[in-house]
């Protein structure tokens, strides 16, 4: 699977919750993070067809990581990177413009 197209998500200390609206079904998602150079992931759910609203994924997040998630949401696949400082600031380096 390709996951080129940028994706979105509020990032919180505790979860990620993957930009839906009405109607969205959420199939899939991996997450993983640099402390272990991105292996193996984090998180990753197959076939589970979570429909709006609950596109969240609950998981503690750590400092002073770049984490990579890609999911498949109505079919699509989608990509969102994101990095949390030493002191828990969370910065979003690609996301839908």
């Amino acid at each position: 699977m390709v996951f080129r197209d940028k994706g979105d998500a509020v990032v919180l200390k505790n979860s990620i919750c993957i930009a839906s609206e009405s109607g969205d079904v959420l199939d899939y998602y991996m997450l993983s993070y640099s402390v272990n150079n991105y292996h193996p992931p984090l998180i990753m759910e197959d076939d589970i067809a979570k429909k709006y609203p609950n596109t969240c994924i609950k998981i503690e997040l750590v400092n002073n990581a770049d984490y990579g998630l890609v999911y498949t949401i109505n079919g699509r696949n989608y990509r969102f990177e994101f990095n949390i400082d030493v002191n828990g600031k969370i910065t979003n380096t690609y996301s839908k413009s």
